[in-house]
C-alpha cells in the first residue's frame, strides 16, 4: 500500500487509498466502420459527459482495459456535505442514466454500465473487476443501454434437478462428438441455446460453455480440421466474445462450419466408393450384380446405395449395370469367333434365350441381327 500511495502521489491521483472504492465498467458499442481516431474522439466525448454529470459529488479516474471497455474508479468527494452512504446507489444510477441518454442523443452510442453495488478495498479491485466483467458478459445480449448491478443475491440458482438435466444434456452432446455424430450434436446445441441459456446461474453457464468448447476444440484437432476452421482457438477464449450469448453463437457457427465440412467429406468418400462400385461392375459383368450383393461387398446400406448412386449418376444402379452389359456385349459380338451363347455368359446371362431377350429389349434387335449388321457394314 505504501508503494501504491507513492505512485498515486507521483501520478497526481486524488483518490483516497484509505477508503473503499466503487468500480463502474462501461461498454461502448461503436458504430461499424469507425476509424481509430473517430473512436478516440467518441471516447473523449463520453469522458466529458461523465465529468459533467458526476464530478460535482464524485472523484473518479478511469482506464481502458484490454478489451476496450472503460473502467472507472469512484469515491464520494471529500469536501461534500451530502451523506451519500445511504443513497449512493440511487444517485449513481440516476447520473449514469443521464450519461446514457446524452450519449444516445449526441453520439448515437449505446453504453452499458456494470456497477459494483458496494465499495471494495484497493487490494481487492482485481477480484471485483473480474466479477464485473464476468457479469457484463453474462448479462449483455443486444446493444441496448442498461445498468447492471452485481447483486449476486438476486440471481436465480438452478435447482439440483435442473442441474442434473443440464449435466445429462452436456454428456449426451460430448458423446455425440466422440462418436462423430455431428448432426445430432448440432441439434442438441441449438436446443441448449434456446432453453438453457435463459438461466441466471453464471457459473453453470460458464461450465457449459467450456465443456462444449473443449469438445469442439478436441474434435477439430482429432479430425485435422485446423486449416478449415478459421480462428477456432477462440473457442477457449470466452473473454474474446462481447457476451456469453455471443460466445454460444460462436459455438453454433463453428459447429455449422464443421457440419458443412463433414458433409463434403462424407460425400467425397461416398463418391469414391461409388467409383469403386462402377469399376467392380465393369470387371464382374458375368457375376451376381444385385443391389444387395453390391451393397454387401462395399459395406453400404442397400437403400442408401440405390439413392446415392442415382444422385451421383442420374440413373438407377440397375440401369447402369444394363448399360455396361450392353456395351460389353456389343464389343464381344464384334469378335465373330465367339458364339452368341458365350457372349451372353460373359455379360451375366447363363441362358442364351435370356440374353437374346435382354439384348433385343435394349437395342431393338437380336444379337444375331446385330452381328449380321456389323458384317454387312
Amino acid at each position: 500500500m505504501e508503494i501504491l500511495r507513492n505512485e498515486f502521489n507521483e501520478l497526481e491521483i486524488s483518490l483516497d487509498l484509505n477508503k473503499g472504492v466503487w468500480l463502474v465498467l462501461g461498454r461502448l458499442t461503436y458504430p461499424k466502420g469507425k476509424t481509430y481516431l473517430e473512436k478516440s474522439n467518441i471516447l473523449s466525448a463520453v469522458r466529458d459527459m461523465w465529468e459533467y454529470h458526476l464530478s460535482e459529488k464524485l472523484q473518479s479516474m478511469d482506464i481502458i482495459d484490454k478489451y476496450g471497455d472503460i473502467l472507472w474508479f469512484i469515491q464520494p468527494c471529500l469536501d461534500t456535505n451530502d451523506d451519500l452512504d445511504g443513497r449512493f446507489s440511487k444517485y449513481l444510477e440516476g447520473s449514469l442514466e443521464l450519461v446514457q441518454q446524452e450519449s444516445i442523443h449526441l453520439l448515437e452510442l449505446p453504453i452499458i454500465f456494470t456497477v459494483s453495488s458496494h465499495s471494495c478495498q484497493w487490494n481487492r479491485i482485481t477480484e471485483k473487476y473480474e466479477q464485473l466483467r464476468q457479469l457484463q458478459q453474462f448479462k449483455v445480449g443486444r446493444n441496448i443501454p442498461m445498468i447492471i448491478w452485481d447483486t449476486h443475491n438476486e440471481q436465480n440458482q438452478k435447482s439440483p434437478a435442473d442441474k442434473t438435466t443440464q449435466k445429462y444434456r452436456m454428456e449426451s452432446m460430448v458423446a455425440n462428438l466422440d462418436s462423430n455424430k455431428i448432426e445430432e450434436f448440432f441439434i442438441h446445441l441449438q436446443t441448449f441455446i434456446t432453453s438453457e441459456i435463459a438461466t441466471d446461474d453464471v457459473h453453470q453457464l460458464m461450465e457449459a460453455y467450456y465443456a462444449i468448447a473443449l469438445s469442439l476444440y478436441s474434435y477439430i484437432n482429432r479430425l485435422e480440421l485446423n486449416t478449415h476452421i478459421f480462428n477456432y482457438d477462440k473457442l477457449l477464449r470466452i473473454d474474446d466474445h462481447r457476451s456469453i450469448m455471443d460466445g454460444f453463437h460462436f459455438l453454433k457457427d463453428t459447429t455449422e462450419k464443421i457440419l458443412h465440412i463433414h458433409k463434403i467429406r462424407e460425400r467425397d468418400k461416398a463418391s469414391c466408393i461409388i467409383e469403386n462400385i462402377c469399376k467392380y461392375i465393369e470387371d464382374h459383368l458375368n457375376e451376381d450384380l444385385s443391389l444387395v450383393k453390391l451393397a454387401e461387398i462395399h459395406f453400404f446400406n442397400p437403400s442408401y446405395l440405390s439413392y446415392f448412386f442415382k444422385q451421383e449418376y442420374g440413373m438407377n444402379l440397375s440401369e447402369y449395370i444394363e448399360k455396361c452389359r450392353i456395351l460389353k456385349a456389343k464389343e464381344l459380338l464384334e469378335n465373330r469367333k465367339l458364339k452368341i451363347r458365350d457372349v451372353g455368359v460373359a455379360v451375366g446371362y447363363a441362358s442364351a434365350h435370356s440374353f437374346t431377350r435382354f439384348f433385343k429389349k435394349v437395342t431393338g434387335m437380336t444379337p444375331k441381327e446385330y452381328r449380321g449388321n456389323l458384317i454387312r457394314k
